[in-house]
């Protein structure tokens, strides 16, 4: 008698040689059945490619019409992908199939680690890794096809989250990079611009005061803070909604018109109103990095905006990583040194004005005035480079990605000497700007709060140098 045997990839069944269904293979030839993938070769695999060539090959579509004749042809289902390695309980797996993580694309039959295909805007270290990040900005991980693999990174993007700038391209407002105009790199027409922006706002600090007054006299107004507020109503009726937004930063705006005419506020307070508006969009626009959350990609955008104007980040919003290298250490050098230079230029205007002038009264007011504006530059500049400095011990790990990075710039290592340089500058930076301009509101209020506490106290010369810090404020609130 002759004996019939199956094929390798065939198991006997019902009297005759049937192809191993879905999730099963078999290696010998022989009549026994067909070995479960589940079981033996890969687990959770219940699908099978019916060649191991193709099982290889994540581009390749098409099936030939070979059996299943090894445990490698046992592949994911779609929604799955194979990640190799045996898993701890038994080593003689060839890998397991795992749940298509949030990001990933697993379309597909037989995915695998090494292929797994990413949605734009997401990012994830390198071939063996399965942690898959949301990127920083969504248009910097494009996840374009080129050459039958996948590259992560759109032009001019690279680095951790592809956040990192390649050389010849600069971070926007809205951090994504964009390409240097050759044309502009070999002029600095960014300092230029910068410079210019800073002296225009210097003096429009200056003169806005004394067009409010002019505008009161004419329209026979006697404060000046209702006349200025009356063209903005809706502005007005916002404040009280930001205030209850930060939760711990306390404006009284909204109790300006219930003042009564018989105790008027200083002629200064236009220049608070317009610095504490400010500061509230500088406490409100930071919270998607000092939360460490992500927002709808909408609102992302708008705030990083936002974060970037009312900050005044001039190396951003001037491109000036076209002109020279610029990353987050030329960021903490400019705004701590930017502030001090603002005060010097304020202490000179101050010194010319008072020597330009021989009345008494007018030197007294022209001091007045020299220390409100330093006050006011010094509040201006507190919440944004208070953050720029606690941002400088701000690192994190993204992914599987064993680098240490700083969460705004990941071209930078918290390892690096150069950094560790930069953490103690910061330290140092703490007691003038986070520790230093509290202490100092706190002393002077303090030095004068007999004063502070008088009804009549707008009329008190000795503390109309300081009226910065209490003028917006009901006379029992001093502190």
């Amino acid at each position: 008698s002759i004996s019939c045997e199956c094929a390798a990839g065939f198991s006997y069944e019902g009297g005759k040689c049937t192809w191993c269904s879905a999730g099963m293979y078999k290696e010998h030839i022989g009549n026994s059945l067909c070995t479960s993938c589940d079981a033996f070769a890969v687990r959770n695999s219940f699908s099978t490619r019916s060649s191991i060539l193709l099982a290889q090959d994540p581009n390749v579509t098409k099936f030939s019409t070979l059996a299943p004749i090894s445990r490698f042809n046992c592949t994911c289902e779609r929604r799955d992908f194979f990640v190799p390695g045996p898993p701890e309980d038994d080593p003689n797996f060839l890998g397991v199939c795992m749940k298509c993580p949030d990001g990933a694309v697993c379309k597909a039959q037989g995915t695998t680690l090494a292929s797994l295909p990413l949605e734009p805007g997401y990012w994830r270290s390198g071939i063996d890794s399965s942690n898959v990040v949301l990127c920083y900005v969504k248009s910097a991980c494009m996840q374009t096809l080129a050459n039958g693999s996948f590259t992560q990174c759109a032009r001019g993007h690279v680095g951790p989250l592809c956040n990192i700038c390649e050389p010849g391209w600069a971070k926007s407002v809205d951090d994504a990079c964009e390409i240097c105009d050759p044309t502009n790199v070999s002029i600095p027409w960014q300092l230029i611009v910068t410079f210019v922006f800073l002296v225009l706002i210097f003096i429009a600090v200056l003169q806005i005061p004394r067009c409010i007054r002019a505008l009161q006299k004419r329209r026979g107004k006697r404060s000046s803070v209702a006349s200025f507020t009356s063209y903005l109503p809706d502005f007005q009726s916002l404040l009280p909604r930001f205030k209850i937004l930060t939760s711990f930063y306390q404006v009284r705006v909204d109790r300006v018109h219930a003042r009564s005419a018989a105790q008027p506020l200083t002629s200064h307070h236009p220049l608070p109103l317009l610095l504490r508006s400010a500061i509230l969009l500088q406490i409100v626009s930071p919270y998607e990095i000092v939360l460490g959350v992500r927002f709808p990609s909408a609102f992302e955008n708008f705030n990083r905006w936002l974060a970037t104007i009312t900050n005044i980040d001039a190396l951003k919003i001037t491109h000036f990583g076209c002109v020279m290298k610029s990353d987050f250490h030329s960021k903490l050098l400019f705004a701590t040194i930017a502030p001090i230079m603002a005060l010097a230029l304020v202490f000179l205007w101050t010194v010319a004005k008072y020597l330009y002038t021989s009345d008494l009264g007018a030197r007294e007011k022209t001091i007045a005035r020299g220390c409100e504006l330093s006050l006011a530059v010094s509040y201006f500049v507190f919440v944004g480079t208070s953050l720029t400095i606690f941002n400088t011990f701000n690192c994190v790990k993204y992914g599987d990605d064993p680098g240490l990075y700083l969460a705004l710039d990941q071209s930078i290592d918290c390892r690096d000497p150069i950094h560790k340089l930069y953490e103690k500058y910061a330290k140092l930076m703490m007691l003038i700007y986070p520790i230093g301009i509290p202490v100092m509101y706190s002393f002077l209020l303090l030095k004068h709060r007999v004063h502070l506490k008088e009804p009549d106290r707008h009329k008190n010369k000795t503390i109309a140098h300081i009226s910065f810090l209490w003028s917006m404020y009901e006379p029992r609130v001093w502190w």
